[in-house]
């Protein structure tokens, strides 16, 4: 069999050999009501590719059974976010798919803006999780 490793741009999720124990602590993390987890590492360990499979349509179904509709993640590197990003710019990226799928005068939607108007302090982030767990029927 030939290598499956590659050096340079991340795999693609069908071509990730070896993570499954990471995965599997991962996607626990993930259904366990969505609790944190921080990948880090050496650069060219595999993170990228970990958190693309993780984030790939084609095994949302096997990673998260039913609850993979319920899942949105939003992917950027820290890195390249530089010095003058703020917490309030952190959230308003984290949040981009979040903003795309709320319904134009939903509770969620609104929550959203209060948000973006409060320049997201942490009233008004707990508040819009409630309405994010209120949205996912997890409530």
């Amino acid at each position: 069999m030939p290598n499956p490793f590659t050096f340079g741009s991340p795999v693609l999720p069908a071509s990730l050999h070896g993570r499954r124990r990471e995965l599997r602590r991962l996607v626990g993390r993930i259904l366990n009501q969505g609790q944190s987890s921080a990948l880090v590492g050496e650069p060219r360990t595999g993170k990228t590719s970990l958190l693309n499979y993780l984030m790939s349509p084609a095994t949302c179904a096997e990673l998260y059974g039913d609850a993979d509709c319920k899942i949105l993640f939003c992917y950027f590197d820290a890195l390249t976010l530089g010095a003058q990003f703020s917490p309030a710019k952190f959230w308003e990226r984290a949040l981009e798919p979040v903003r795309e799928i709320a319904a134009k005068d939903s509770p969620l939607a609104e929550a959203l803006r209060t948000c973006h108007l409060e320049k997201y302090g942490n009233f008004v982030l707990e508040r819009l999780f409630a309405r994010l767990q209120e949205a996912a029927g997890l409530s």
